[in-house]
C-alpha cells in the first residue's frame, strides 16, 4: 500500500464538516480528519527542514513549553541536536513507518516513537510510556504460531488467535470478529476473563461500522483507545500549513476516533480498547477486537506484535481456505473430466448429463437439479415441478442477465418462488443458451436459521435539544434473536467458479457439435482415406514385424546355439550364462513380435457376425484347453445356458479361451474353480436389458489399484517367469475384441479370493 492511496483514499467524499452527526449524515462523518488527537501522546507536524509546522496542544507536558511557543521552531531547538540527528536518519530511510524510541528530559525511560510521511510533511508522534511488565520472546511467539498453524479447521483457528492475542495483551475480553458478505459481522472466537459476559456467535449488524472506518481499517490495520473516557486533544493550528486542509491522520497512531464510538463501547462498559484488522486478499476479512474494563495501555512494541500476529492468522486461514478450494477444485475437475468424456461420445449430450454417475448434480453440492435443453428436460433429486421450474427458466430469459446467477433467497427476487421455498430457496443457474432455452439449475432448500444479535441491531434515535433526530448509539447489548426464514445455505466463491467452469466446458461442447454437423460428411470423407491408408501402413508394418524381423532374431538365436554347443568346452561359465540368456531374450523378443502383430490383425480384420451359439463355443473352448488341465483339477461351470448373440464366432471364441486360460493359470489353489455364467441388465437409456457374461474364478485376485492395468499392452503384474511366464497382451486382445463388438469390459477382484471379468457383445 502506497502513502499516497491513503491520503487521496477520501478525496471527492461528501463529508460533513463542523456539523452535528444526526441519523441522515453519520456515514459521512470525517473521521480521518478529526482535528485532534488522544491524550497518550503527543503529535507533531514536520517540514522537509524538520521545522514544527503544526503540534498538539498537550506539548507542555512533554516540552514544558507551550504550544504556540514550539511552532516554527526546528525539532534540534526542541529535543536537542542528538535526538533531533537520530530522527533525521530515520527520515533519511523513511519508506512507510518507522518506530523508535527517544530518551527525552523529564521521562524516566525511553518513549516510544512512530514517524510516517504525511503528504509533504512528516508526522511525529511520541507516545507516553506504557509501564507494562509484559514481554514476548521469540519462542513464545513461535510456539503460537505452531499452535494456529496446528488448528484443524477455520472455526478452531479463530478460537485459538482470540487466546493468543488475549495471552499477548491480558485484555479482558478478545473477540475474533468475521464479516459476512452483506457486512454484518459475527463473533467466531472469543476468550475473556471470568465474570465476562460471552458474546460468542453473536452478530452485530453492518451500521456498526461505516464505510469509511472500514476503509481506515483496510488502509491502517492497528487501532487503540486506551480510555474511552478521554478529552481530544486539538491540535495548533487545525489546518495543516503544507495543504491548507485539515492534517489526514489516517495513519497515525493518536488519531481521535469518532464520538458515537466512543459512546458505543462505553455503553458496553468497557474503557479501552485495541482492534488490529485482518485483510484476506486485499479485502477486510474480519477484527480482532480487544475490550478491558479499566483504562489499559499497551507499549507501541506489543501493539506490533499483535499486528504481525494478525498478519500470521490470515496467512494460515488463507493456507486453509486455499487447500479447502484445491481439495473441492481437484474433485470439480476430476467430475468435469468424466463428464466431458461421456458427453464426446454422446449424440445426446444433455442426456448423458444425468444418464450415468456421475451426474450433472454432483458437480455442486445441492439438493436437485434440472437440465432444460429446448425440449430434453431432466430433473435430479429434489426439484419444484416441471411447469414451475420451466416458468423459473421464463423469467431467467426475461430478468437475467449473468451467465451465471446464484441466490440463496430466490423468492425475494422471484416471488412465484414462495410455493416451494421448501425444495428451492437457492438456485444457482448456468446458461448454455439463453435463446435456445438451454439452462441447467441446481436448487437448495430452505434452512431455518436463528440469528443471535447483541442488541436490537437498529441503533437508537434521540431527539436533541433542537428537535432534530440525533444517533445514539444502542445502550443495551442483551441477546436478541430473529429468525431467518426463505433463505438457503450460501453458495460458495468455489461453487460459483466451478459453475462457472462447466459452462465453459458445456459451451464449448455446443459449438462443437454444431459445427460438426456441419462438417461430418466432409470430415468422414476424408477419414476413410486416412484409414485406407493407415491400414496399407499397418500391413506392411506387419509383414515388417513377421519377415524382416524375425529372421535376423532367429539368426541370433541359432548362432547363439551353435556357439553354445560348438564352444560348450571352451567357454567359462559366465561366458555359458550370457549365451544363454541371449537365447532366451530372442525367444522373447520373437514372442512378443508374434503377440504385437496379432493385435495389430484384432483391429483390421473385419467381422463376420452370425448368429452364434455361446454354449457351443465354451464347449469348444474347453477341448482347445485340454493341454492345460494336464496335473491340475479343473471344475468349470456353466451358472446359466448361455444364449445366442450376433458376433464374430472366431473372436468371441477367443476372449472366452483368454478369460478362461487366465483363470487357470492364475490360480494356487487345489481345486481350479471357474464358473460362466450371464444376466441382463437393465439400463434407462436401453430400451432392452443388455447381456453381461462373465468368468468368475477363485485365483489370486487382482488389488484394485491395477484393474485399470490388466488390460495395457505388454503390461504384466508378476514377475516374467511367474505363473508360466507370458507377453501381457492376453487381456489387451480381450478388451479390444470387446469393443470390436461395440461392448464393454470391466472386472471385480478381490486378492486370494478370486477375480469376476464381465463383459458385454452390445453397445
Amino acid at each position: 500500500m502506497q502513502q499516497g492511496s491513503v491520503f487521496n483514499l477520501f478525496d471527492g467524499s461528501n463529508f460533513i464538516l463542523n456539523s452535528a452527526v444526526d441519523l441522515t449524515n453519520c456515514d459521512r462523518e470525517p473521521i480521518h480528519v478529526p482535528g485532534a488527537i488522544q491524550p497518550f501522546g503527543l503529535l507533531m507536524v514536520l517540514n522537509e527542514s524538520l521545522v514544527v509546522c503544526q503540534i498538539s496542544e498537550n506539548a507542555e507536558e512533554f516540552f514544558g513549553s507551550k504550544p504556540a511557543d514550539l511552532l516554527g521552531q526546528k525539532l534540534e531547538q526542541i529535543i536537542g541536536e542528538g535526538l533531533a540527528e537520530q530522527v533525521s536518519k530515520k527520515i533519511a530511510t523513511l519508506t512507510f513507518k518507522h518506530n523508535f524510541n527517544l530518551s527525552l528530559k523529564g521521562f524516566d525511560a525511553p518513549c516510544e516513537v512512530v514517524l510516517h510521511r504525511n503528504e509533504q510533511c512528516f508526522v511525529l508522534e511520541i507516545l507516553s510510556c506504557a509501564r507494562q511488565p509484559r514481554e514476548v520472546t521469540v519462542t513464545q511467539y513461535s510456539e503460537m504460531l505452531q499452535k494456529l498453524q496446528a488448528s484443524t479447521g477455520v472455526d478452531e483457528l479463530c478460537q485459538k488467535a482470540a487466546e493468543a492475542v488475549r495471552s499477548l495483551t491480558g485484555f479482558d475480553r478478545v473477540m475474533l470478529y468475521r464479516f459476512h458478505d452483506d457486512e454484518h459481522g459475527e463473533v467466531v472466537g472469543e476468550a475473556s476473563a471470568a465474570g465476562m459476559e460471552p458474546f460468542m456467535g453473536l452478530h452485530y449488524p453492518a451500521s456498526d461500522i461505516p464505510a469509511q472506518a472500514r476503509l481506515l481499517y483496510l488502509h491502517n490495520p492497528l487501532r487503540i483507545i486506551p480510555d474511552t473516557r478521554y478529552q481530544p486533544v486539538a491540535l495548533l493550528p487545525r489546518e495543516n500549513p503544507a495543504t491548507g486542509k485539515a492534517l489526514n491522520l489516517s495513519l497515525s497512531i493518536l488519531r481521535s476516533v469518532s464520538p458515537i464510538h466512543l459512546q458505543y463501547l462505553q455503553n458496553m462498559g468497557v474503557q479501552a480498547s485495541m482492534s488490529v484488522s485482518l485483510i484476506l486478499n486485499g479485502r477486510l476479512w474480519g477484527l480482532i477486537a480487544c475490550h478491558h474494563r479499566e483504562p489499559y495501555q499497551l507499549s507501541y512494541a506489543l501493539q506490533e506484535t499483535c499486528y504481525l500476529l494478525g498478519r500470521s492468522f490470515t496467512t494460515i486461514l488463507q493456507d486453509k481456505l486455499r487447500i479447502e478450494e484445491e481439495s473441492y477444485l481437484r474433485y470439480v475437475r476430476e467430475m468435469q473430466t468424466r463428464l466431458l468424456e461421456r458427453i464426446s461420445h454422446s449424440e445426446n449430450y444433455a442426456l448423458s448429463l444425468q444418464a450415468q454417475n456421475p451426474t450433472i448434480k454432483d458437480l455442486i453440492p445441492s439438493t436437485g437439479c434440472a437440465i432444460c435443453f429446448g425440449d430434453d428436460f431432466y430433473t435430479m433429486g429434489d426439484t419444484p415441478e416441471m411447469e414451475q421450474i420451466l416458468q423459473l427458466i421464463g423469467w431467467l430469459q426475461q430478468e437475467v442477465q449473468e451467465d451465471v446467477f446464484s441466490t440463496r433467497s430466490l423468492s425475494q427476487l422471484y416471488a412465484p418462488a414462495a410455493a416451494y421455498k421448501a425444495k428451492a430457496s437457492g438456485l444457482l443457474a448456468i446458461n448454455i443458451s439463453r435463446v435456445q432455452r438451454e439452462y441447467i439449475l441446481w436448487f437448495r432448500p430452505e434452512v431455518l436459521e436463528t440469528v443471535r444479535w447483541a442488541g436490537r441491531p437498529e441503533k437508537d434515535e434521540q431527539k436533541g435539544a433542537d428537535g432534530i433526530l440525533q444517533l445514539s448509539p444502542r445502550k443495551s447489548f442483551a441477546v436478541w434473536a430473529e429468525e431467518v426464514s426463505g433463505a438457503s445455505l450460501p453458495w460458495t466463491p468455489v461453487e460459483l467458479g466451478a459453475a462457472k467452469e462447466i459452462r465453459g466446458v458445456l459451451v464449448d461442447v455446443v459449438l462443437r457439435i454444431s459445427g460438426e454437423l456441419k462438417l461430418r460428411a466432409g470430415i468422414l470423407a476424408r477419414l476413410n482415406k486416412e484409414l485406407e491408408r493407415s491400414n496399407s501402413e499397418l500391413d506392411s508394418f506387419a509383414y515388417i514385424a513377421s519377415h524382416d524381423l524375425k529372421e535376423p532374431l532367429r539368426g541370433i538365436h541359432n548362432y547363439s546355439q551353435f556357439l553354445l554347443e560348438d564352444y560348450y568346452d571352451k567357454l567359462d561359465d559366465a561366458g555359458k550364462e550370457k549365451l544363454t540368456t541371449l537365447m532366451r531374450l530372442s525367444t522373447r523378443m520373437e514372442q512378443l513380435i508374434d503377440s504385437l502383430l496379432h493385435y495389430s490383425r484384432v483391429g483390421r480384420s473385419d467381422l463376420q457376425k452370425t448368429t452364434v451359439d455361446l454354449n457351443q463355443v465354451l464347449e469348444s473352448v474347453q477341448d482347445s484347453l485340454q493341454s492345460r488341465l494336464v496335473g491340475k483339477k479343473v471344475t468349470i461351470t456353466i451358472a446359466e445356458e448361455l444364449p445366442a448373440v450376433e458376433c464374430d464366432e472366431l473372436l468371441v471364441h477367443e476372449v472366452f479361451q483368454n478369460l478362461l486360460a487366465n483363470a487357470i493359470k492364475y490360480n494356487n489353489c487345489e481345486e481350479v474353480k471357474i464358473v460362466v455364467g450371464w444376466f441382463a441388465q437393465e439400463r434407462a437409456d436401453l430400451k432392452e436389458g443388455r447381456k453381461v457374461f462373465y468368468v468368475k474364478d477363485n485365483g489370486i485376485g487382482i488389488d484394485k489399484q491395477h484393474f485399470d492395468a490388466v488390460f495395457s499392452i505388454f503390461r504384466r503384474l508378476h514377475a516374467r517367469q511367474s505363473f508360466g511366464g507370458g507377453t501381457g497382451v492376453g487381456l489387451t486382445i480381450v478388451k479390444k475384441l470387446v469393443e470390436r463388438h461395440g461392448g464393454e469390459i470391466w472386472l471385480e477382484s478381490e486378492q486370494e479370493k478370486g477375480t469376476t471379468f464381465y463383459f458385454t457383445l452390445e453397445p
